[in-house]
Parts: C-alpha cells; structure tokens; sequence
C-alpha cells in the first residue's frame, strides 16, 4: 500500500505513515463519504449504536463483546440500548448487525479466530 502511495507522489523519505494517512483522510471523495454517510443515515438508532461498539473493538470484531458491551450499557440509560431490558439487547444486536450487512458497512467472515464466534469487518 505505501508502494502505491509513493507511486501517487507521496514521498516515504518525506512523510511518516501517519501523515500518509492524514493526508489520505483528507483526499477521501466527497461522493464517498456522502455514499458513507447516507448509509449511516439509513439505519435504525440502535443499529448505529451497535456500529459505534463494533467500532470501539476495531475493523475487525465479533458479536461477543458487543453483546457484552451492550448488555454492560443496558439499564444504565444512556444512549438507545441504555433504556432496555437486557434481555432485549441481544435480539436489538443481532438485528443491529444484520442492518450494517444489509447497508454494506459490515460484512460476515467465514472464518474467525475465536471458534465460537461470528467475526465481521468494517
């Protein structure tokens, strides 16, 4: 990938990796993030508060944690899975993360290196 960085006229003597990806960030289509952003906007509130605790685990994440963070926030209040029964939270994730399948923002991995586990990816 930097390879190709380079190639585009960022020069690796010059920048760090970091500022290649600052800069990226900054280069990103309008239109791509609009496409993003639309995405976002299409799904539930509680589907994009399972997108924000899949995030906290990283690109890569698997349903265990975010039922653990979303049962850990249930009945506390805050935020939409904050108000439920705890017992609700895991059907309102599971439903969360087939919105993200459907709207492209999350897809399902064959394999996973936990083995009882669905892994999935930004």
């Amino acid at each position: 990938m930097v390879k190709g960085l380079i190639k585009s006229g960022l020069k690796e003597e010059n920048h760090s990796t970091e500022a290649i990806i600052n800069q990226l960030r900054q280069q990103m289509p309008e239109s791509l993030r609009a496409m993003l952003q639309a995405r976002l906007d299409s799904l539930s509130r509680e589907a994009r508060a399972v997108a924000l605790l899949a995030s906290v685990v990283g690109r890569v994440f698997w349903v265990g944690p975010i039922m653990a963070a979303a049962r850990t926030t249930a009945g506390f209040g805050t935020g939409p899975l904050g108000s439920m029964p705890s017992l609700v939270v895991d059907r309102v994730v599971q439903d969360g993360l087939r919105q993200l399948v459907r709207a492209e923002l999350a897809f399902p991995r064959a394999g996973s290196q936990f083995s009882q586990e669905q892994e999935f990816i930004f």
